[in-house]
């Protein structure tokens, strides 16, 4: 957020102030505009969000036009650009930040060349000393015209460059430097605790799925687990953690969400070999088949609720593909299924997986 919130002011408004020597009020209110503008769109749901980029575009029009003397050159125009390009990966693809950190990368360099750019003092040399003409005329001969040359021949070796302050732009180079170490000294803390997801027992999984599956088998899984199966154990997956088809993901869930028949037809369309389910994060209270019942446009109400605390299943719950798959794990009484045979379940302390192979 804080690389965002630095990124968007800067990134917009950069190629405009650059060029100005005084900050006009008009051009100090449009600024404001465009940075609470993408603040919303941030924030806000996809229709406010819209309505956002509608103020933002005329902001930058009424910006331009009040610029016209000062238009951006390519460089400054491809700056604005990847600002608007890294707002829209940021707002709907959060989960792939690999893809926001090109666009703030190249943004963080033109950035920082054009604030060592207006804060550079240049090099001036000093006045030489000019001969005086009433004097000249005075002087006739070739001793005094030797000896004039000589003089301006000293006092040019003399002449040396004066030293600019380099300052402002140690301070620059500072700040950025400052920043740098304090992101990635945390980053290098986050690193070292975070396991990716990755659990004993999903990695008991994989090694199972890629010893006793063939290469050209599909793996059904929710989303969240599509690059792992893909990166680790080298299978086709239905989706993945890019989520930039939303027709297939929302596929999926219904399949998932839904009764074993449904999902029968689902299953052989893709041509689905094996079924991971993530017992642990996938089916309790509050886990990723809500996320599904969503995504499948149910109430998420009728498949489960709580009473004393407890968690409880509704018929609806128990007619689900995901319910009746994680129930071999998750429940005393495992419920029937016909065409998902049980293969094998791998536990840990932190979580559970289930193997299951479709048979049609």
């Amino acid at each position: 957020y804080g690389i965002f919130l630095f990124l968007v002011p800067v990134g917009i408004l950069m190629p405009f102030l650059r060029k100005r020597k005084t900050l006009t009020s008009e051009v100090a209110f449009l600024s404001l505009m465009v940075f609470i503008t993408f603040l919303l769109f941030m924030a806000l749901d996809p229709f406010s969000a819209v309505i956002s980029l509608v103020i933002m575009f005329l902001s930058l029009t009424a910006l331009w036009i009040l610029s016209p003397e000062n238009l951006p050159n390519d460089l400054e125009l491809m700056a604005i650009l990847l600002t608007i390009l890294a707002a829209y990966f940021f707002k709907n693809m959060i989960r792939l930040n690999v893809l926001f950190s090109v666009f703030v990368s190249i943004e963080s360099a033109l950035v920082s060349g054009w604030a060592l750019e207006m804060v550079s003092v240049p090099v001036r040399e000093q006045d030489h000393a000019q001969p005086n003409p009433t004097t000249d005329k005075k002087r006739v001969g070739r001793r005094s015209k030797r000896r004039r040359k000589k003089a301006e021949k000293a006092q040019r070796e003399k002449a040396e460059p004066s030293k600019p302050s380099f300052l402002p732009q140690a301070l620059v180079l500072f700040t950025v430097l400052l920043l740098i170490s304090w992101s990635g000294a945390h980053s290098y803390k986050a690193a070292k605790s975070y396991s990716l997801g990755l659990r004993p027992d999903w990695f008991q999984a994989l090694d199972w799925i890629q010893k006793n599956s063939n290469p050209e088998d599909v793996i059904m899984s929710w989303w969240d687990y599509g690059y792992w199966i893909e990166t680790y154990a080298h299978r086709r997956t239905i989706a993945d953690g890019a989520t930039t088809n939303s027709t297939q993901i929302r596929e999926l869930a219904k399949a998932f969400i839904t009764t074993e028949p449904n999902a029968y037809d689902f299953c052989k369309k893709f041509h689905v070999r094996y079924v991971m389910v993530d017992v642990t994060a996938d089916f309790w209270p509050g886990a990723k088949w809500t996320a599904m019942a969503m995504i499948a446009k149910q109430r998420i109400q009728d498949y489960m609720g709580m009473k004393e605390g407890k968690p409880v299943i509704y018929d609806k719950g128990y007619q689900c593909l995901l319910f009746r798959l994680a129930s071999k794990a998750a429940l005393s009484k495992p419920l029937p299924l016909e065409h998902f045979k049980y293969r094998k379940t791998f536990t840990s302390k932190r979580g559970q997986v289930i193997v299951y192979e479709f048979m049609p």
